[in-house]
């Protein structure tokens, strides 16, 4: 990270950790490799934000502070579930909702700016939350909210197939059948804008709804729009000049 900071065209821009794996898994415990990131970011004033469904984030609180202090950070925390059977098997491993929401609220103390993300909503599975979910997070001190359709890319969506029926046999077809609804007819569609949010009827419904509570329990539908500060960054090997007297 550092090497890439240091040449002479890299343009600062600010920087997502957690969108492809979550960086407060129970290995960053031992590992601290996102501990020490922070600590990098916070001290080159480089602007990031972070998306995690791990309550060990609890840990890196003052700096997540120091950087929010500088508008240097964003926070997004997964929720796709409250119900604690469906998190059993959809989220084995993950800490319970609950926890997850004492964390919003442990954020929003400490004046980080944190968002809602239910990601993935699977229909006819978990979109039945969307209301209490949304109400939960504001209640905890999010500001805003966004959601995700599950994408079932390549040999995801086998993986997926076999998880239902595995676990919810029973459905697995209707369950399918909404997922192509959702997705202009087919399992996935992955054209950048279509893949996140789905396209046709029930998409839209699904959007609305969660449009819908948001507004109710006073909250926007989106990420806030407000912008990192990236004129603090300091570059690697930067030298300050001297002030003579």
């Amino acid at each position: 990270l550092l090497k890439e900071w240091e040449k002479p065209s890299y343009e600062c821009k600010p920087i997502t950790i957690g969108a492809n794996t979550d960086p407060y898994q129970p290995v960053e415990k031992n590992l601290q490799v996102t501990h020490k990131l922070l600590q990098t970011f916070l001290k080159h004033r480089h602007p990031l934000s972070i998306i995690s469904k791990g309550v060990l984030m609890s840990r890196d609180i003052d700096l997540l502070r120091e950087l929010a202090e500088l508008n240097l950070v964003r926070v997004a925390i997964s929720v796709p579930t409250a119900d604690s059977s469906l998190k059993r098997i959809l989220e084995p491993r993950v800490p319970a909702a609950s926890a997850r929401f004492r964390l919003i609220e442990m954020l929003k103390e400490a004046k980080v700016p944190v968002s809602l993300l239910m990601a993935p909503i699977i229909p006819a599975i978990n979109d039945a939350e969307i209301e209490a979910i949304v109400k939960r997070a504001a209640e905890a001190g999010v500001t805003s909210a966004s959601w995700i359709l599950l994408r079932l890319p390549h040999e995801v969506k086998q993986i997926f197939e076999e998880w239902l029926e595995t676990h919810m046999p029973e459905r697995a077809g209707h369950v399918m059948s909404l997922m192509r609804q959702a997705s202009g007819g087919q399992s996935y569609d992955s054209r950048f804008g279509v893949r996140q949010r789905g396209k046709g009827a029930y998409a839209e419904m699904i959007n609305q709804r969660f449009r819908a509570a948001c507004r109710r329990y006073g909250i926007e539908s989106e990420r806030r729009t407000e912008t990192h500060d990236c004129d603090q960054f300091r570059r690697p090997g930067q030298q300050q000049m001297a002030l003579a007297f």
